[in-house]
C-alpha cells in the first residue's frame, strides 16, 4: 500500500468524494424583509439612510434602510408601479390615479401634486388567448433635474413639472403610451413610447430633437428606459433588437438581435461594458459599450424584465415567470453574477403569486446590502457576498507544485485564500458546500504561474464548513473552510 503525506491525502478524498456541483446555489442570509398590502413591481430608491418604493397597494413606503422599519405611508388612488425620485429633500412619485405626487422625504407629507392623465385602464394580456400581448405592467419613473420632473404618462405624454410648485412646464404627445422612464443627458430628454419610437426632446421646451424608429410588428412598445453614457444612448424594444444611437444624431450606431426575445431590461453600464436582460429569452448580455461585440452572454432560470445593477464586480437582476393561467402560481427570485463572465454566484427565491411572479423590480447596492421589491408584496434586503481578489506574485521562485490553503482556519468573517501554480493557465476557485452547490464563484480566469491570494469575505453566508476547491485543466485540489461565529 502507499502512504502518502496527510495534508495529500485530504485533496485525494475531496476529488474522490466532492459532489457534481448542482445549479442550486447557497442563499445569502436576509437582513430583513418588510410586507405591503399588494405586489411590489416598483423598484426601490436609496437616500440618507432610508428606502423609499411603492406598492399595488396604493402606498409609497418609506424604510428604515438598516433595519426595515416603517417610517411612513403615504396612499394615493392607485397603484404604484414606479421607482421613486428624490431632489431637495423631496420625493416624487406617479400612481395610477393619474398623478405626479411631491412629498417630504422626512414627514411623507404631501407639498403637491400634479395630473398627468395616468388614469388609464392598463391593458392586460387576456387570461385564455393572451389576445394584444401588452405587458402593460409598469410605470413611468420620474426624473428630477435642475429643478423639473420629467415623467411619461398613459396618455401618450411627457410632461415636465416644476419640482417646487407642481406646475406644468410643457408636455409633449408621442404617438403611444409612455410607460418607459425619462432619461435625461446634456440637454436633452430621451424616453421610450408604445409607437416604436425612441425620442430625443428639448430639455427647455419638449421639442423634438430627433425620433429613432425600432420598426417593431406587430408589436411596437418601447418599454425600458434609455440610458446615456459618453455620447450614446441604449434602449431595446420589441421587435426584438437593442440598439446603441447616437446622442446628437439619433443615428443608430450598433444594435444586436435578441432573436424571439424582446427587451423590457433597461441597461446598466460600468467600465465601458453594457448588461442588459433579455425579457423571456433567460439569459443576461454583456456588450461592448463602443462596438457592440458581445462580451459574454449569461443563461439564467428565468425571465429577466427587471433591469440589472452592478457593483463591485457583480451584477444583480430579478428574475420572473409567468404561467398560462390568471389562477395559476409562479415564482421568481435574485441573482447575483459575475459580471466579468455571466456565472452565477448565489441566487434568493422569493415567495410565489398568481400569474406573474417573482422579481421585476430592479435591485439596488447600498452599504452591502441588496434592496428589491418582489410580487410576493415584500420588500427584502440581503447580504451580499463581499470578495476581494488581490494577486501576490512571487516572481522570485514559481512554485513546483499546485498547492491551497487558507488562514486563518476557522476564521470569521474574512480569510485568504493562497494558490500555488506551477504553470499558467484558466483557473477556477469557487467555494462549495458540503452537498456540494456552490457558493460563490471567486475567480474564473487566465491566471500567471506564482502563488495568489484570494480575500473571501463570507459574512453574508451562514456559519458552517464550506469547501474551497481549485481548478486547473488538469489539476483539482480541495481545502476545507470553517467559518465561526
Amino acid at each position: 500500500m502507499i502512504r502518502c503525506p496527510k495534508q495529500f491525502a485530504l485533496s485525494v478524498l475531496l476529488i474522490t468524494f466532492l459532489p457534481v456541483p448542482s445549479s442550486a446555489k447557497a442563499t445569502p442570509d436576509t437582513a430583513w424583509t418588510f410586507l405591503t398590502g399588494g405586489a411590489v413591481y416598483s423598484s426601490p430608491t436609496y437616500d440618507n439612510g432610508s428606502i423609499y418604493i411603492g406598492s399595488d397597494d396604493h402606498n409609497l413606503y418609506s424604510l428604515n434602510a438598516a433595519s426595515g422599519a416603517m417610517s411612513w405611508k403615504f396612499e394615493t388612488g392607485g397603484i404604484v408601479r414606479c421607482k421613486a425620485a428624490i431632489a431637495n429633500a423631496s420625493v416624487y412619485v406617479a400612481s395610477d390615479d393619474g398623478y405626479l405626487y411631491a412629498l417630504d422625504a422626512a414627514s411623507g407629507s404631501k407639498n403637491w401634486k400634479c395630473h398627468i392623465g395616468n388614469n388609464i385602464n392598463r391593458v392586460l394580456p387576456n387570461a385564455t388567448t393572451f389576445t394584444g400581448n401588452y405587458w402593460d405592467y409598469m410605470q413611468s419613473s420620474p426624473c428630477v433635474e435642475s429643478g423639473v420632473v420629467y415623467v411619461g404618462s398613459g396618455d401618450s405624454c411627457v410632461y415636465a413639472v416644476d419640482a417646487q410648485n407642481g406646475g406644468l412646464r410643457w408636455k409633449t404627445r408621442t404617438g403611444g403610451i409612455v410607460r418607459s422612464s425619462p432619461c435625461v443627458y446634456d440637454g436633452i430628454v430621451y424616453v421610450g413610447s408604445w409607437d416604436g419610437f425612441i425620442y430625443a426632446l428639448n430639455i427647455t421646451n419638449g421639442s423634438q430633437v430627433w425620433a429613432f424608429d425600432t420598426h417593431g410588428n406587430p408589436y411596437k412598445n418601447v418599454q425600458p428606459s434609455p440610458r446615456a453614457v459618453d455620447s450614446v444612448v441604449y434602449c431595446g424594444g420589441r421587435n426584438p433588437y437593442f440598439y446603441a444611437i447616437h446622442a446628437k444624431t439619433g443615428i443608430l450606431l450598433w444594435k444586436h438581435s435578441f432573436e424571439s426575445s424582446w427587451v423590457e431590461s433597461s441597461a446598466a453600464i460600468a467600465n465601458g461594458i453594457v448588461y442588459v436582460g433579455s425579457s423571456d429569452l433567460n439569459q443576461v448580455h454583456a456588450f461592448d459599450a463602443k462596438t457592440g461585440t458581445a462580451v459574454w452572454t449569461g443563461s439564467v432560470p428565468g425571465n429577466t424584465w427587471s433591469s440589472p445593477f452592478y457593483d463591485n464586480g457583480t451584477l444583480y437582476i430579478g428574475l420572473a415567470s409567468y404561467k398560462s393561467t390568471m389562477t395559476a402560481s409562479a415564482g421568481g427570485g435574485l441573482l447575483a453574477l459575475d459580471a466579468s463572465n455571466g456565472h452565477i454566484q448565489w441566487s434568493v427565491d422569493c415567495g410565489s403569486s398568481p400569474f406573474i411572479g417573482g422579481v421585476v423590480s430592479s435591485p439596488i447596492v447600498e452599504d452591502n446590502l441588496v434592496y428589491y421589491g418582489s410580487l410576493d408584496g415584500k420588500v427584502y434586503a440581503v447580504k451580499k457576498v463581499v470578495t476581494t481578489v488581490k494577486e501576490r506574485k512571487e516572481t522570485d521562485h514559481v512554485p513546483g507544485e499546485y498547492g491551497l490553503e487558507n488562514y486563518p482556519n476557522p476564521f470569521n468573517p474574512s480569510t485568504k485564500i493562497r494558490f500555488s501554480l506551477p504553470h499558467s493557465g484558466r483557473v477556477n476557485l469557487s467555494i462549495f458546500d458540503l452537498l456540494g452547490r456552490i457558493v460563490a464563484e471567486l475567480m474564473n480566469t487566465e491566471m500567471s504561474a506564482g502563488t495568489h491570494e484570494v480575500v473571501f469575505d463570507a459574512r453574508a453566508l451562514s456559519t458552517g464548513v464550506d469547501l474551497s476547491v481549485l481548478r486547473t485543466g488538469t489539476v483539482t485540489k480541495g481545502a476545507k473552510l470553517v467559518y465561526s461565529k
